[in-house]
């Protein structure tokens, strides 16, 4: 079934706390990718209050993340995205 990860894990579940997560730890774009995503699911109707609110909160962050988070590639000392979705891809 669409919006499940199988043996009960729904992917609003999963998205829900990945946007939740990235916002306390200051990782605004994966948040903002994570409540992006949640638009396309039907979102439980306990949490649509949580949710509207915490998408408008996110609008008021920077663009960028937190510079504490990002990984650097110990090898060429480059910063990588913590986010890197695949380019061309018709997955959700």
């Amino acid at each position: 079934e669409p919006g499940d990860l199988g043996d009960g894990i729904s992917i609003v579940a999963v998205l829900y706390a990945m946007a939740k997560q990235a916002y306390l730890l200051g990782a605004f774009n994966v948040a903002r990718f994570a409540y992006k995503q949640l638009q396309d699911y039907k979102i439980p109707s306990q949490w649509l209050d949580s949710v509207g609110v915490d998408t408008l909160k996110i609008q008021t962050k920077p663009k960028e993340d937190n510079k504490e988070i990002i990984p650097i590639c110990y090898r060429c000392g480059s910063n990588t995205p913590v986010l890197n979705p695949i380019k061309g891809s018709n997955r959700k």
